[in-house]
């Protein structure tokens, strides 16, 4: 994060992906992560893509391989979602308002 300016995260849209090979999923890091963004002062969006097992459910070159992993293409989609609508609404406000002070 240290590549560029804090000013390139401030009021943008962040979504959150994480996995292990253990049961959660790497859903403690993304916690922390979600506060570390908002002191970036971007927006995470409200889901997240976790992915717990990681081994199981995606094959080597990351093709979805279980028939569990229809979850995962459900909150894919449902985060891209959130994450295309909090861009284009932040977008219009930046160009209506400017970034806020």
């Amino acid at each position: 994060m240290d590549n560029f300016p804090p000013s390139s995260y401030s009021h943008r849209p962040s979504a959150i992906v994480t996995y292990s090979t253990g049961q959660f999923g790497g859903i403690r890091a993304a916690m922390q992560l979600r506060q570390y963004l908002g002191d970036l002062l971007t927006v995470s969006v409200p889901n997240m893509i976790v992915i717990p097992k990681a081994h199981e459910h995606l094959s080597e070159v990351g093709v979805n391989n279980s028939p569990a992993g229809n979850n995962l293409k459900k909150d894919t989609d449902i985060t891209l979602s959130q994450l295309e609508w909090y861009a284009d609404a932040m977008k219009k406000q930046r160009a209506l308002l400017g970034i806020p002070k």
